[in-house]
């Protein structure tokens, strides 16, 4: 209920008036002569209307209400504020003085009330630990009635907190490093694996999925000597452990010792065109894959 305190309608000036009857959970206030408000527990008689004569009237609305809100509440960092979800139920207890009181729109009153009492609580914690600030509140707003202007009554009132925004985008943000992070964990110990075997076979055909080029490479060392192959396996091996050690990724490890090797080596190792080296796949053999015009 937006409002539960309605005005009626305009009272005529004649000296005998019918009163206007309750509502079902309803009371009415008036206000007579003076100013002053008065809400009697039954309609007025004829004669109390002459003697009153009322100057308006409310009907005010008893029944508890049901609301809800969403709001950001202060932490102990003054920029960043927790996310909560209220829910509460309040209730017209003394209707003449929310008459007086001018309350038009309670559930606000009531959403800034809580809200005040609320941050009293959060501003003393870290935004990252809302389950401590939490608890706090729960200790704070949920320990019996509260009184909002001394007239409406906040009851049962539950709240649940989450991190502030740039709290959780940072939280996610560090979820997807840690993943990252453990799949360039994964790489390296594949090919920590693949190329300590000494098993040339399994180390050509992998090196020939993953890049072409680079299997070339030690194809051409392993025809001029063991030992040479041995050291560019070192070399390929000690570039694998920095680059996905330091969070890169595979194909960056493979671009920079390709690289490598042309500085070395001059037109041994062609630079590939763009989307050359994917042309390659797992079912060919290394015999069918072009060759440089140099000797590595």
């Amino acid at each position: 209920m937006s409002n539960p305190i309605q005005r009626g309608e305009d009272l005529p000036r004649r000296l005998f008036q019918r009163s206007p009857q309750p509502k079902d959970n309803t009371r009415i206030v008036y206000q007579v002569r003076g100013g002053s408000l008065t809400s009697p527990d039954h309609a007025l008689s004829t004669g109390q209307w002459w003697r009153n004569r009322p100057e308006a009237y409310w009907y005010v609305h008893l029944g508890g209400n049901r609301e809800s809100f969403s709001c950001g509440l202060r932490s102990e960092e003054p920029s960043l504020r927790f996310r909560a979800t209220v829910r509460y139920s309040w209730a017209v207890t003394d209707p003449v003085a929310a008459v007086g009181e001018n309350m038009n729109d309670i559930a606000a009153e009531c959403r800034d009330f809580l809200t005040e009492l609320m941050e009293s609580a959060t501003e003393l914690h870290s935004p990252e630990a809302p389950d401590r600030a939490e608890r706090d509140l729960r200790w704070k707003v949920q320990d019996g009635l509260r009184m909002v202007r001394r007239c409406v009554e906040i009851s049962g009132v539950s709240v649940s907190l989450d991190h502030p925004a740039e709290i959780d985008a940072e939280m996610k943000r560090m979820a997807t490093g840690s993943v990252r992070i453990r799949a360039a964990n994964v790489e390296l110990e594949y090919w920590e694996e693949v190329l300590k075997s000494k098993d040339r076979a399994r180390i050509l055909a992998a090196l020939a999925t993953a890049e072409p080029q680079v299997a070339q490479v030690l194809e051409r060392a392993w025809a001029k000597d063991d030992e040479k192959a041995q050291r560019e396996l070192d070399n390929l091996l000690q570039m694998m452990r920095e680059g996905l050690g330091g969070r890169g990724d595979q194909q960056a490890v493979f671009d920079l010792y390709l690289e490598h090797q042309r500085t070395m080596l001059g037109p041994a190792v062609e630079k590939p065109e763009p989307g050359e080296r994917r042309r390659i796949t797992r079912g060919r053999t290394l015999r069918e894959l072009p060759q440089g015009d140099g000797e590595g």
